[in-house]
């Protein structure tokens, strides 16, 4: 697994939790810059190749000519029918018009599919669930389907209140998915999926760390 890409994943847990206290410690408004932290509402966006995705190229009228590549540390792809070809950073329906266009000149009329197989990319998760980490992204993947994956809830997760966090190059999204929605809320490629603990298991931890900080007893003596 990549170094830097496990740091960054690393580091969005930790920005997640600081969301999440901010969050909490407010009235239901976000304490930080609106210009850079929005409310997100809207579908994922479109997933876009990356190096080391490994993509299957069809061709339905051709069969022979299907194929299955990784995408290279460049960024590119090499397709016998159609050559060398810049995968990285294009939709799989933007790389399948390319690899028509240019496997037109070999072949007549093709048609072409592609398919991401197997993602370079992640999906981070923190907080209250069985084991968290990172989980493998596919397109169609749900939260619930993400959390289910690193263990489900633990007993003292506030599964009716998950933050999903979302980045990009300009700025930073924030939503917070009720249980219900989760089971049909797809996740893309680098989210970060944080279950908070509830209201009265934080009261109990509080309680805990007090008494073994503060308070001397026997060793003869266990908290509950």
């Amino acid at each position: 697994m990549n170094t830097m890409k496990v740091c960054n994943g690393l580091k969005k847990l930790c920005f997640a939790s600081l969301i999440v206290l901010l969050y909490g410690c407010s009235t239901g408004q976000y304490t930080i810059d609106p210009k850079q932290v929005v409310l997100n509402t809207g579908p994922p966006p479109p997933y876009r190749i990356q190096s080391r995705d490994v993509i299957k190229v069809e061709f339905p009228m051709t069969e022979k000519h299907t194929q299955e590549v990784m995408v290279r540390p460049d960024g590119s792809i090499i397709i016998d029918v159609a050559g060398e070809i810049k995968a990285a950073g294009l939709t799989p329906a933007e790389l399948a018009e390319s690899i028509k266009e240019k496997s037109a000149r070999r072949l007549r009329n093709p048609e072409v599919g592609v398919t991401v197989v197997e993602s370079s990319q992640k999906i981070y998760v923190g907080g209250e669930v069985g084991s968290p980490g990172v989980v493998p992204f596919h397109e169609g993947l749900t939260a619930l389907q993400v959390i289910f994956e690193r263990g489900g809830f633990r007993n003292t997760a506030e599964s009716n209140s998950i933050f999903l966090i979302r980045t990009d190059k300009t700025q930073m999204t924030v939503k917070n998915l009720k249980l219900e929605e989760i089971a049909s809320h797809f996740v893309s490629a680098n989210d970060v999926l944080y279950v908070p603990m509830t209201g009265v298991s934080k009261a109990n931890l509080a309680m805990r760390q007090f008494i073994r900080e503060m308070v001397p007893f026997s060793a003869g003596y266990s908290l509950p």
